[in-house]
């Protein structure tokens, strides 16, 4: 097994008071990096409620890999499509192995081996309406599993987008639930309430854009450019306030490399003593 876990066996403390935290990661490498600053760089790509319906393409397939914090291997596999110009649907599906684990109780005792996965579940609906302001909603269901215990939730957001180049506006909230009940504690799944603005200046190949993320306790800023060489291929850096791991890993950088229709994206960034996590994916784009 590749790591050791201390936990209470009767309790799982550990993983109740994890709160279907994962439901914070985002979906592919660009959201990795810039978080919910995203859709401020590419309108419609984020999978914020309410955006996608800004999205150039018909149609859009993506599927990405993350290797995050301690080998945990992080999943994501999203489509999305426009039945009719001013409407839109994404299907989104999240997928959390956390490996395997050694246990042992609070005597030092070896309890055996077992492993942990998060699973998550999404449908989202957008509209847009004058070709100027979408409207979205999103439902999902999500679970949570560490050895022979689970907990499941269904949850709900929205959004608002305004788009009006050189300028995008966006606000919402996301993870909207009841408590989730695990081994008779009850806890709060991580919701969240957001704003961002990009910009695109005119007559250069730069994008600006900032994100803040409300969540119950905390506050994160997520401020990220974007600059295009050639049209083939975009560099993006961004800076997170509103994380533990220290000042320089605050720091996040990605690409994306663009032939035809298909993109390729990756991001990467520190994690102060945890090393560095690497994000890696692919679209597929239907104009």
């Amino acid at each position: 097994m590749k790591r050791i876990f201390l936990l209470t066996l009767i309790s799982f403390e550990v993983f109740a008071s994890s709160s279907f935290g994962f439901l914070k990661l985002w979906e592919d490498p660009i959201g990795a990096v810039v978080y919910n600053a995203y859709d401020g760089l590419y309108p419609g790509k984020g999978g914020l409620p309410g955006t996608q319906v800004f999205m150039k393409e018909k149609m859009n397939f993506n599927i990405s890999y993350s290797d995050w914090l301690l080998d945990l291997k992080y999943t994501q596999l999203k489509f999305s499509f426009k039945p009719l110009i001013n409407s839109s649907i994404e299907v989104a599906m999240r997928y959390l192995d956390y490996g395997g684990f050694q246990g042992y109780d609070t005597l030092g005792q070896r309890i055996g081996d077992f492993t942990a996965n998060d699973f998550a579940l999404y449908l989202r609906y957008a509209y847009i309406h004058r070709s100027l302001i979408g409207i979205g909603l999103e439902t999902g269901y999500a679970t949570e599993k560490i050895k022979d215990k689970s907990a499941s939730t269904f949850f709900a957001g929205f959004g608002l987008t305004v788009n009006k180049y050189p300028f995008v506006f966006g606000t919402g909230a996301r993870n909207i639930g009841a408590k989730v009940k695990f081994n008779e504690e009850e806890f709060p799944i991580p919701f969240s309430y957001y704003l961002f603005t990009g910009y695109s200046f005119k007559g250069i190949p730069l994008k600006i854009s900032l994100g803040l993320t409300f969540f119950q306790n905390d506050l994160r800023v997520d401020a990220a450019l974007c600059w295009n060489i050639k049209k083939i291929l975009d560099i993006f850096i961004s800076y997170q306030i509103g994380q533990d791991f220290g000042p320089v890993s605050g720091l996040k950088a990605g690409l994306k490399l663009k032939y035809r229709n298909l993109n390729l994206n990756y991001g990467f960034f520190l994690t102060g003593d945890f090393g560095i996590t690497n994000h890696i994916g692919i679209e597929y784009n239907i104009f």
